[in-house]
This record gives C-alpha cells, structure tokens and sequence, in this order.
C-alpha cells in the first residue's frame, strides 16, 4: 500500500468518531439544557474526538476488522455520555 493508502484508510477509520463528536456538539445543547457548571462545546469536542478514536481502535483490535455495530453502538453511548455530564455540568 502506498502512504495515500494508508492515510484514506486511517480517515476513514476515524472519521465516525468525529462526525458523531461533532453532530452531539451541535446538537447536544438544544436537547440538553446547559447547567450552571456546563463545560465549553470546544472542550467536550476534544475529549470526545481522542475517546472516540480509542474506542474505535478498541473495536478494531477486538474484532479484527471495523464496521461492527458494536463498536458503533459504544461509540455513541459513550460520546452521549459525555455530552450529557459535561453539557449539564455534571463533573
């Protein structure tokens, strides 16, 4: 494979983590409404974005190959998660 090869595929394996990441950003505020200790919408964007690339590589290393709706799955629960306890000001 050569490094545009490798570097399609890599994009493409991340890049579910950060769509998600960033659609709950958007949209996370307008659900949920924001508490009196709510973090910054660029702050939960950067924990959200590394966590959902870990559990993507989790997934990855687990099942042998990407695209399991497992790992999907646990990507949103856990990206939601955060958006809820930080959004709210949960810490």
């Amino acid at each position: 494979m050569s490094f545009f090869d490798v570097l399609f595929h890599l994009l493409h394996l991340i890049a579910p983590a950060v769509v998600v990441a960033v659609v709950l950003a958007v949209v996370g505020p307008q659900l949920v409404p924001k508490g009196p200790k709510s973090t910054h919408t660029a702050t939960i964007l950067g924990i959200n974005i590394p966590l959902g690339i870990a559990i993507l590589l989790l997934g990855l290393a687990v099942f042998g190959h990407d695209g399991q709706i497992a790992t999907y799955g646990l990507l949103v629960a856990v990206q939601a998660g955060v958006q809820l306890a930080f959004g709210r000001g949960l810490e």
